[in-house]
């Protein structure tokens, strides 16, 4: 656990005797009054002899994200291209709500190389969507396992340039949405 220095007195003009940067972020709950936050600070690095400061990661840091909205589809579709500003890994839910004869779907992640722009799948779900419901899949580097309501794993780090695709099977409607939440 990181060493947190004690901050000083509010209104006594004195100085933290660490010199170390502490973020706080402060909100409004509602009610006018303000509630301080601790954020995850961590020391750098000294160049030339010169304190950087501190890199501070908030909880709010956790980036929450629509890759395809809920509507009615007959035909394979990708997201846009996201760009992975540092996380680790992604959970992936698969949203379906009506569904018309006998649809079925599959989720793919794909990774798309800088050089050539062309995807590449790096996830493929293994069995097929048929039927409303929620989906979830994790791609995570590490020893992870499906569980609860996690369908599946790929212990893949999420790379920097990236998108999914969901293949249709056949022209029947199913009525979905793709929502994502990168892991730190």
């Amino acid at each position: 656990m990181a060493n947190v220095p004690a901050a000083p007195l509010e209104g006594s003009g004195s100085k933290s005797t660490d010199n170390v940067p502490v973020l706080f972020q402060t909100q409004d709950d509602g009610d006018s009054a303000l509630q301080a936050v601790l954020l995850t600070c961590i020391r750098s690095a000294t160049v030339n002899g010169q304190l950087l400061g501190a890199l501070s990661v908030g909880l709010d840091d956790v980036q929450e994200i629509t890759l395809l909205a809920s509507l009615a589809r007959t035909a394979s579709n990708q997201s846009a291209d996201q760009t992975n500003r540092g996380a680790k890994g992604i959970v992936l839910t698969v949203s379906v709500t009506s569904v018309t004869d006998t649809p079925s779907i599959t989720l793919d992640i794909e990774y798309k190389d800088a050089v050539s722009g062309v995807y590449e799948t790096l996830f493929s779900a293994a069995a097929a969507i048929v039927a409303t419901g929620v989906h979830t899949y994790v791609l995570y580097p590490g020893d992870i396992v499906a569980a609860d309501d996690v369908v599946e794993v790929g212990k893949l780090p999420l790379p920097r340039t990236w998108r999914i695709n969901v293949t249709h099977a056949d022209a029947d409607s199913i009525t979905y949405s793709v929502g994502g939440c990168y892991l730190l």
